[in-house]
Formats: structure tokens, C-alpha cells, sequence
């Protein structure tokens, strides 16, 4: 589909077709980068999505222990630490 750039103010906005939209259900809000030498709208994703899921599927598989293999608390954790 061939669409043209239309100048509002000092900025370009493009024209998407019905069709286009229908079939990609792009929501209201969508962030645009470019790449090369097109450009590139995309569903604005939140920050963390998915981490809950992961978090679950690293504890079945065990993988949610401490690095240094410590399951104790410091002395600072108990008794310097403010929450």
C-alpha cells in the first residue's frame, strides 16, 4: 500500500490505512524508531512485562538461589538494613 507523508506544523505524520490497522490492532499509544531507512511502529510495551512468568519458571527449575550460595542474612542485613 502507497501512502503519503503529510506535514502538519513543523512535523510529518503519515496516513495508515484501515486495512493496515485492522490487521495489526495497534493500540492508541505505540513508540516509532527507525531502522535503516524505514521506520518502525510498535506497540509501546511495559517495563517488566514478563518477569512475573519468568520468575515462576526460574524458581520450578531451581534457578532463583543466591550467587554466592549464601542463605543467611549479614550482620548488616539484620541490624543496619531500614526497610
Amino acid at each position: 500500500m502507497k501512502t503519503r507523508l503529510i506535514q502538519i506544523g513543523k512535523v510529518k505524520a503519515v496516513k495508515i490505512p484501515a486495512a493496515l490497522l485492522l490487521k495489526t490492532a495497534l493500540p492508541d499509544n505505540v513508540e516509532i524508531t527507525a531502522l535503516n531507512d524505514s521506520l518502525v511502529v510498535r506497540p509501546i510495551r511495559k517495563r517488566r512485562a514478563g518477569w512475573s512468568q519468568a520468575c515462576l519458571q526460574m524458581r520450578r527449575r531451581g534457578d532463583d538461589r543466591l550467587l554466592d550460595g549464601s542463605t543467611s542474612s549479614t550482620t548488616w542485613d539484620q541490624n543496619e538494613w531500614e526497610w
